[in-house]
């Protein structure tokens, strides 16, 4: 089951990936994938308040890469704080 979902979130990022190319985005630069992903986390939200909380942080992030953010920056949450993880 964790093969599948795996399986399946790497179909979803390069058909993602794919279809940005597709539209002159070059998926190669780390901005452009993150944006990528950012679509891909809006995409797949379950429920309208998630796509929403969603929808702002990829505004927040493709404001960031527009303004030429620092990568430190980009990996803050919109508090100011780090996101949680390894």
């Amino acid at each position: 089951m964790v093969t599948d979902a795996a399986a399946a979130t790497f179909s979803a990022m390069r058909l993602t990936f794919e279809t940005a190319a597709y539209y002159g985005y070059d998926a190669n630069r780390p901005e452009e994938r993150l944006r990528a992903m950012g679509v891909l986390n809006v995409a797949t939200a379950i429920d309208q308040a998630t796509k929403n909380s969603a929808y702002r942080e990829l505004n927040r992030l493709v404001g960031l890469i527009v303004r030429n953010a620092t990568w430190k920056k980009l990996a803050l949450t919109p508090s100011g704080s780090r996101p949680p993880g390894p």
